[in-house]
């Protein structure tokens, strides 16, 4: 199972850009990018100017204003708090593939706990007897209290996120 990605037409298994998830001073990260950090550090990041937010589609669920990037080959759909002022990054989709079109929620799990070995399941409010072997879109806490979410159709969303 292998992709390619990146640039330079580097070859990675779908599940490596997990490993580029980071959790410092108790906030989760992607390629330098950093829940909580500014749009204006966020463009630093990603050495371009982003889409303006004023003109990102804002989400049902969370509230927050979506926008796509890239950092080091990789895409990203970022989330900001407010189209106006000093908006903040709230959360990170991570968009994963694999070659045969199916994504595989073990392996990701897998990878993950390798990443975290302190991440914790949450289960379901709605079947809390649901076990995570059998999940197909877990909830994880990292950290203090920062929450993975493992879509098995998508990739994973990460930060301050809102899930149903």
């Amino acid at each position: 199972m292998r992709i390619r990605a990146g640039q330079g037409g580097r070859v990675l298994r779908y599940t490596d850009a997990i490993k580029q998830i980071s959790l410092r001073s108790g906030r989760l990260g992607w390629g330098g990018l950093e829940v909580g950090m500014s749009f204006h550090d966020a463009e630093l990041v990603v050495r371009k100017r982003l889409p303006r937010l004023g003109s990102a589609p804002q989400d049902e669920l969370c509230g927050y204003y979506a926008l796509e990037a890239e950092v080091l080959g990789q895409p990203l759909r970022v989330e900001f708090d407010t189209r106006v002022g000093e908006s903040r990054l709230k959360a990170i989709w991570l968009p994963l593939e694999s070659p045969s079109g199916d994504l595989s929620t073990l392996d990701i799990i897998r990878v993950l706990k390798q990443r975290f070995p302190d991440l914790r399941y949450l289960p379901s409010p709605h079947e809390p007897d649901l076990a995570e072997s059998v999940n197909q879109r877990p909830l994880f806490a990292v950290g203090k209290n920062e929450l993975i979410f493992v879509d098995s159709r998508r990739g994973l969303y990460f930060g301050e996120i809102c899930v149903d």
